[in-house]
């Protein structure tokens, strides 16, 4: 961080990793740089990452809203 409160604010994503049946399973495939806005929640990932959130968690992407959606369901079932 540095004293210039006008300066974009960017970080280096190194891994973003969960575990299924005892073994980790690496979410990111290579280290992105990431431009944060606290402005808003979502954050936006490279496609290749977001087609392995997808798979490891049975995501369906929502194309009218941009978003990953969850029903009750799919909640019930990620906890």
């Amino acid at each position: 961080m540095t004293g210039d409160s006008m300066r974009d604010i960017v970080i280096t994503l190194r891994s973003i990793k969960t575990t299924s049946a005892g073994q980790d399973i690496e979410l990111l495939p290579s280290a992105e740089f990431v431009y944060i806005d606290s402005s808003i929640s979502e954050m936006v990932l490279p496609q290749a990452a977001c087609d392995e959130f997808e798979k490891e968690f049975g995501l369906t992407h929502d194309e009218a809203s941009g978003r990953y959606l969850l029903d009750s369901a799919a909640h019930d079932a990620l906890k």
